[in-house]
């Protein structure tokens, strides 16, 4: 199988890697390096404000657009952008940062993006030394709200971001000098200006091997944040204090009791609020249920509406709320539907929910839930502007299939940009939603070569959608002729599909 990387959308500081600075305002081919034509495997991409991190299965990872405030490293050290993707080689990152660890023995497991700044997780590899090694996280760019995780951080120089003061107890190690703490980074989200990780701690033998206690128990979790904190996105403050305006350095996410950090499975990022998936825990009082928990500004309706039964509200000041499949859909098919994926845009939510058991035609198959702000149809429905009052989006065109019924392809994933939004099907099609200023949402009928000329576009074309429609295949083409999509992924004002053939 062989793939290929379309991408839409904003493209002045070159961020599309389409060797111009031209928007695209139909999904164009994505000419990448002659090492990845031939077997294309993405990992992740992340979207700065105007900068594109991708990151091969293999390790691999490649950078497109602005360089003004460092955020592609030493890549462009003397230039202030990238009009196509190039490498961004681990031996490099090490030697900018200044770490005494051998380059050779890591690659690069995750990335993420703020507006201005880059986060890249080397992990050691399978073949290092059998000395244990916990995973490095590594910031560069723009420090304006402590996104980078370490105080006074210069822009051009890759910095370690460090845990050890957190997780120090955290693991509970027993045992002698020889038993070691590893970190390991599981998940790693950024929006314009805060962030978070996901990390577990792994208690080991410091000659590789598992020590008896680490074998009795699986690793802990933590969820930690930093950077713009005043809204409360980072959680509740551990004393009665109001939270700070900047969070410098990595600090713990509280989560509301029950819940525990060991029950994080999955988080995403907005501009001043946080979403964070939990899965169902036996102490809850809905055993194996999973929840959402909000914490940030619900100034546009973006934490929801408080949940269902009021007993189940844990906190009920606006800064957070907890939600689960009973809070959005019919008391029926509650018991047979979880949310399965969270995902934000700057000022919305998003609760993908799909059935616990085999797909029937009613309300508990898979359906999308969405709330916050709408003034570019970010929610998929053209008739309200913000709400609080999550309402199912139809991830099709409403003639094919009113709400209560199955669609002919259910949603497999989400993908959210600044204010739009992609649902990935398992037929391979991908609809859109929301703004459409850049053309991250497409016009034409047909997907460009990169050969092709890029016409003008008057302003009428470029309309916000309102309301879901199909971007993948455009126009009539069949999947099968124009190539299953497998993947997506949305920033500011950028729209990708990764497609196979």
């Amino acid at each position: 199988m062989t793939c290929t990387l379309y991408a839409a959308g904003s493209n002045s500081h070159g961020q599309l890697g389409v060797r111009d600075q031209v928007d695209r305002h139909e999904f164009t081919r994505v000419e990448l390096p002659p090492e990845l034509s031939q077997s294309l495997d993405v990992r992740r991409l992340a979207c700065g404000a105007n900068h594109s991190l991708l990151l091969t299965a293999r390790g691999e990872l490649f950078a497109a657009g602005s360089n003004q405030r460092g955020q592609l490293g030493s890549l462009q050290r003397d230039a202030p952008l990238s009009l196509a993707f190039a490498p961004v080689k681990v031996e490099q990152l090490v030697r900018d940062a200044r770490l005494a660890i051998d380059p050779t023995q890591y690659t690069i497991h995750d990335v993420a993006a703020c507006w201005e700044t880059t986060f890249v997780v080397l992990r050691p590899s399978e073949s290092a030394s059998t000395r244990p090694q916990s995973d490095v996280l590594l910031s560069f760019g723009a420090n304006d709200w402590g996104e980078r995780g370490v105080p006074s951080a210069r822009v051009d120089e890759p910095t370690r971001v460090t845990f050890a003061n957190l997780v120090a107890d955290a693991g509970g190690v027993r045992g002698g000098a020889d038993v070691e703490q590893l970190v390991r980074v599981v998940d790693l989200q950024a929006g314009p200006r805060h962030v978070c990780a996901l990390v577990e701690i792994e208690i080991a033998h410091s000659s590789g091997s598992t020590t008896l206690d680490a074998q009795q128990r699986p690793p802990r979790r933590m969820l930690l944040g930093w950077g713009a904190s005043r809204q409360g996105q980072l959680g509740p403050s551990a004393s009665s204090s109001a939270p700070p305006r900047i969070t410098t350095s990595p600090q713990p996410i509280l989560q509301p009791s029950p819940c525990r950090a060991d029950d994080v499975c999955q988080v995403s990022v907005g501009k001043d609020h946080t979403a964070i998936l939990l899965q169902g825990s036996a102490n809850d009082d809905h055993p194996n249920e999973a929840q959402v928990v909000l914490y940030g500004s619900n100034k546009r309706g973006q934490l929801g509406p408080a949940a269902a039964t009021t007993e189940r509200v844990i906190v009920t000041d606006l800064r957070r709320n907890l939600l689960s499949a009973v809070d959005l859909v019919p008391p029926y098919a509650a018991h047979k539907s979880e949310i399965r994926e969270v995902r934000c845009t700057w000022n919305g939510s998003y609760l993908l929910v799909k059935p616990t058991t085999s797909p029937s035609p009613d309300n508990a198959s898979h359906r999308v839930f969405s709330c916050g702000l709408n003034s570019h149809g970010q929610l998929g429905r053209p008739s309200m502007t913000t709400t609080s009052h999550l309402a199912a989006t139809n991830p099709a065109p409403a003639n094919l299939a009113p709400p209560s019924l199955s669609f002919p392809s259910h949603t497999r994933q989400l993908a959210c940009g600044s204010e739009h939004v992609l649902a990935l099907l398992e037929s391979g099609q991908v609809y859109g939603w929301g703004w459409n200023e850049h053309g991250n949402l497409s016009i034409s009928d047909e997907p460009s070569d990169i050969s092709r000329a890029v016409s003008s576009v008057s302003s009428d074309q470029l309309q916000d959608v309102l309301e879901p429609r199909r971007v993948w295949p455009t126009g009539q083409v069949d999947v099968r002729v124009a190539g299953r999509a497998v993947d997506v992924w949305a920033g500011n004002a950028t729209s990708w599909i990764l497609v196979a053939h």
